[in-house]
């Protein structure tokens, strides 16, 4: 084997190795087989507090900056994509993210959570997104499976079907920093 490629390949295993270990994604995300092993995520040990979620959604809608971490996490379909620092989340395209792929459920990239809500002005909170037609790479990490969470998902009777159908969840600190931010969105 030449050393270039190689070099290459030892260098983006130690990168997924740091990144927790998930596999880069090669295709388009689809739902978990029945038959595919995941640990089951575990539900939050406390009820979700919706401020983080209102003051997130007021944020897309016009308002000021929810409280955040030094970072807060991007994930798409619950795979990593990038990051926001509290310097740069005024400036909305910043919450904009892609896959390594280019696509995320039928759609090309980026897509961004602020774009998502600022489509769907009927929203409601969730402890969970539990449509089935949201599509991921995956589970997410150990981490944010324990940590409280605020999904905003579609306003019940929103009538979208599973192209419209998303849940952006919002992942806060005990302080009630806003730490991460998943989109998951439906494929038609």
């Amino acid at each position: 084997m030449p050393i270039r490629p190689f070099l290459a390949t030892a260098l983006a295993v130690t990168v997924l190795a740091a990144c927790g270990g998930q596999e880069a994604p090669t295709s388009e995300p689809t739902e978990p087989e029945a038959s595919e092993s995941h640990e089951a995520a575990p539900e939050p040990t406390t009820e979700p507090e919706p401020e983080i979620g209102a003051a997130f959604v007021e944020f897309v809608r016009g308002g000021d900056v929810p409280p955040m971490r030094d970072q807060v996490a991007l994930f798409l379909g619950n795979a990593l994509t990038g990051v926001v620092t509290p310097g740069l989340a005024a400036d909305l395209p910043a919450w904009a993210t892609c896959t390594e792929v280019g696509r995320y459920a039928g759609r090309t990239c980026p897509i961004s959570p602020i774009t998502v809500l600022k489509k769907h002005r009927r929203v409601e909170y969730a402890e969970a997104a539990t449509s089935d037609c949201l599509k991921t790479f995956g589970p997410l990490p150990r981490s944010l499976r324990e940590m409280e969470r605020v999904v905003v998902v579609p306003a019940h009777g929103s009538g979208r079907g599973c192209g419209g159908d998303f849940a952006i969840q919002l992942f806060a600190s005990d302080e009630g920093e806003l730490v991460a931010v998943s989109t998951l969105l439906g494929v038609p």
